[in-house]
């Protein structure tokens, strides 16, 4: 059966194969790389070119030449805020894995929790089928013997039939449920055979207040955290803004000729 699949493994296997958490731990290093690179300056622009004269007066030297160099200076602080942008972006991504990350983790819990309580009721199930299956046979020799009547023997097959499709319901959520687990964790759904006694994830054995929920939810929703890291990457992209209104200044030499001289 392999390895015991006990939550703690389903953890290990969420956050190493998950694909909600990797798609969310790739986007986190590449905006992280991204914000290890200082904002580089524009590029040093060169010119050249020539200059054709005509009529009259360009008789000769109708062709000049003419070439130029300039530099770009960045005004307002746009390299920086910039670099601040970069900065902002990394840490939402951050805040976007650890937020994947956690609903990723609630949901694959349910589906554990649930997965357990389905197994739990197959074995009972399966049991009492067995139970009717037998009732069943100790009916048929109670009608040959004359002792019961066909309609007390049909109600007691219907009863294991009953049993039986109730077999076939529970395999057919539990299948369904593997495959949800399966698709959250990234793994085949054989992992999840050997689930060990007592699979069911303990509960506090006492609820918390309503202040204590109500302070969990403002610092720890993964829905507000990111509202709240996407508001500061708004900001500051609103200051990078504000910065890219200052023209940037361009100086460097340049020289032509002109044609007919």
């Amino acid at each position: 059966l392999g390895p015991a699949f006990t939550i703690d493994r389903a953890a290990e296997l969420l956050a190493a194969h998950g694909p909600a958490v990797r798609e969310a731990r790739a986007e986190y290093e590449t905006a992280a790389l991204l914000a290890g690179v200082k904002t580089p300056w524009p590029n040093p622009s060169v010119e050249f070119g020539f200059q054709h004269g005509f009529g009259p007066d360009a008789v000769i030297n109708t062709v000049q030449a003419l070439g130029g160099i300039g530099v770009t200076i960045p005004l307002g602080g746009r390299i920086a805020r910039q670099d601040g942008v970069n900065q902002v972006s990394a840490c939402v991504a951050l805040v976007d894995l650890s937020a994947s990350h956690r609903e990723a983790y609630l949901q694959m819990r349910r589906l554990y929790s649930r997965l357990a309580l389905l197994r739990k009721r197959l074995a009972t199930a399966r049991e009492l089928a067995e139970l009717a299956g037998q009732t069943s046979a100790v009916g048929k020799r109670l009608v040959d013997a004359g002792m019961a009547s066909a309609l007390d023997l049909g109600l007691l097959q219907l009863e294991e039939a009953r049993m039986r499709v109730a077999i076939h319901d529970l395999e057919a959520d539990e299948i369904e449920v593997e495959a949800d687990l399966s698709r959250i964790l990234g793994v085949h759904s054989t992992t999840f055979r050997n689930l060990p006694a007592g699979a069911l994830p303990a509960l506090p054995a006492v609820l918390p207040g309503e202040d204590v929920l109500r302070r969990q939810l403002l610092d720890q929703h993964a829905g507000l955290a990111r509202l709240r890291a996407r508001y500061d990457l708004a900001e500051a992209e609103l200051r990078l803004e504000i910065a890219e209104q200052y023209p940037d200044l361009r100086i460097g030499p340049s020289g032509e000729g002109e044609p007919g001289e």
